[in-house]
C-alpha cells in the first residue's frame, strides 16, 4: 500500500508526505511516512505498527452496549434504544447522542454526540457542536470497558478529537 498526503496546518504552512505500508488481513498493519515542510524544508519520519485484536469478532447489539459507564466522577448512560445521555456539572455540558450498529457480526459501533450548555473551560468551544466516531466494548477486562474516539469541529474552527475509555458500572 502506498500513499501521498499534503497537509495544510493551522498557520498556513503545509507539508508534503509520502509513505508505504503493509496490511495482513486480520493480523497486522504497518506503515511509515516521510514528510517535508514546504516552507522550511524540515523533514521528519513517522511509523505505526498495529496488531489485530480478536475482540472485534464479538457480535454487537444495542442491548449489549446499553448500560451505565463511569466517566471520571460522572455517568454516561446508553439506553436500550442506543440513546446517549450524560450531564457534566463541572462544565455545565449536557451530552446527547446516539449509538448505532454498523454490522451485528462485529464489535464496532457508530457514535454521534452533541454537546450543549457548556459554560466553562475549553468545553465552551465545543458547545453546540456534534462529534462523530466509533466505539467498541472490551470484554477482555473486568469490568468491561467502552472504548472509542470522536471527531468534530469547535465553534472557533479547530478540529477536536475526543478519546475515551469508560468502565461499565
Amino acid at each position: 500500500v502506498g500513499y501521498t498526503l499534503t497537509a495544510q496546518l493551522g498557520g498556513g504552512a503545509s507539508s508534503a508526505c509520502n509513505g508505504s505500508g503493509t496490511i495482513q488481513q486480520r493480523q497486522t498493519f504497518a506503515a511509515t511516512m516521510n514528510c517535508t515542510d514546504t516552507g522550511t524544508n524540515a523533514t521528519w519520519a513517522s511509523s505505526v505498527s498495529l496488531a489485530y485484536l480478536s475482540l472485534y469478532d464479538r457480535d454487537s447489539s444495542l442491548s449489549t452496549i446499553a448500560g451505565n459507564y463511569l466517566d471520571g466522577a460522572y455517568t454516561l448512560n446508553i439506553n436500550s434504544d442506543g440513546t446517549i445521555f450524560e450531564q457534566i456539572p463541572s462544565t455545565g455540558c449536557v451530552v446527547n447522542g446516539q449509538v448505532s450498529i454498523i454490522d451485528t457480526a462485529f464489535n464496532a459501533y457508530d457514535v454521534t454526540v452533541t454537546y450543549s450548555n457548556c459554560v466553562s473551560g475549553w468545553w465552551i468551544y465545543i458547545n453546540g457542536q456534534t462529534f462523530t466516531g466509533l466505539a467498541t466494548l472490551d470484554n477482555t477486562v473486568q469490568p468491561e470497558v467502552l472504548i472509542g474516539g470522536l471527531n468534530g469541529t469547535s465553534t472557533n474552527g479547530y478540529h477536536f478529537s475526543v478519546t475515551f475509555e469508560f468502565p461499565r458500572l
